[in-house]
């Protein structure tokens, strides 16, 4: 399996991993570490062991997906393709701009059209956002990145528009700032540590809101501009 740690980490902090049978956002029964199929259904119990066991049949089958629809993928490109393709389907991914672009050498644009996939049943959700760009991060962190394809896909301006993107980014998340790697550090401190900043919420929660306020006014701006100036 070419799926490196970092991978498997991510993908496993990602899902989170879940011993009675629930609802994903998209309708579909899921069980352990975001395993749905026939066999899944409601009140169905499973042991970590079998979550585990789950989880490592699973990343074979979308592993071998993506190496077979991106053979050419560094190690952090594949990592962070095969986490997309464990989250939205190997069919999906498969129709994907993201293999797509990436299959035509267009990198840069491949990591913009990551964020393009936030919505379940036809909601943007925030968890979603910010998976995506960890994902993005990954995907970007190898040594392979080359060439000048920073413009925007045609037809994918809609969060790929790199002013809109930057505010959005601004107020929802700070991840593709940092390596996958650093993230999934952070991630796991911060549920270490909460218990140490309940005392601080008042004051985190205001702030986070600033934070928020600000990249929407940005992302707001952006959009208006891009509008006013034909680009979209």
């Amino acid at each position: 399996m070419k799926l490196s740690a970092e991978g498997v980490t991510l993908i496993k902090f990602r899902e989170s991993c879940r011993l009675v049978a629930y609802l994903c956002p998209g309708g579909a029964w899921t069980i352990g570490y975001g395993h749905a199929g026939p066999e899944v259904h409601e009140g169905l119990r499973i042991s970590e062991a079998e979550a585990e066991s789950l989880l490592a049949a699973d990343l074979v089958i979308f592993d071998a997906a993506v190496a077979r629809l991106c053979p050419n993928a560094s190690a952090e490109q594949h990592a962070a393709m095969v986490s997309l393709c464990f989250n939205i389907g190997i069919a999906a991914f498969a129709r994907s701009s993201v293999a797509r672009l990436h299959k035509a050498g267009r990198h840069a644009q491949a990591a913009q059209a990551f964020a393009l996939w936030n919505k379940a049943a036809g909601r943007v959700l925030p968890g979603l956002v910010s998976r995506r760009a960890v994902e993005a991060a990954l995907y970007l962190s190898g040594d392979s990145i080359e060439g000048d394809d920073s413009s925007i896909a045609t037809g994918e301006h809609a969060l790929g528009a790199s002013r809109t993107l930057a505010g959005t980014a601004i107020g929802g998340t700070a991840a593709s700032a940092m390596s996958a790697g650093e993230v999934i550090g952070v991630l796991k401190e911060w549920r270490e540590d909460l218990s140490g900043l309940i005392p601080y919420f008042g004051e985190i929660r205001w702030l986070l809101l600033v934070m928020t306020l600000a990249g929407l006014a940005i992302a707001i701006f952006a959009r208006w501009s891009d509008r006013r100036e034909g680009r979209s």
